[in-house]
């Protein structure tokens, strides 16, 4: 008979991976290797950044660029984005908020605090 809902498809990467493009700028912040000076010069690029791979597939890729955001406002960032910046961080982890991960949910409430 016919299998209905088992088709072929593209294979899925392991959930518990982070997007490739996501991990390498959030190592160089927790590292302390950008100062703030450095954070404010690429703020536009970081957000764009870090809020594309919000959308991402991969609950990780999400995860990590959730606590990206957190390690960011934590250590001073508010003062390196300017409204804009912040505007639309903030826009982009409310939307978070419905999540299919619980994991995710919390460390955006956590990073919202």
């Amino acid at each position: 008979g016919e299998k209905v809902g088992l088709e072929e498809g593209p294979k899925r990467r392991d959930s518990c991976t982070p997007n490739c493009t996501c991990s390498p700028t959030c190592s160089p912040l927790k590292s302390n290797l950008l100062s703030r000076d450095a954070l404010k010069q690429g703020q536009e690029k970081l957000v764009a950044q870090l809020v594309s791979n919000l959308d991402d597939d991969n609950c990780a890729t999400r995860l990590v660029c959730c606590n990206c955001f957190n390690f960011v406002l934590q250590t001073g960032g508010k003062e390196c984005f300017g409204p804009d910046e912040l505007h639309k961080v903030y826009v982009e982890l409310l939307k978070r908020l419905d999540d299919s991960s619980d994991e995710l949910r919390v460390a955006v409430t956590s990073t919202l605090k």
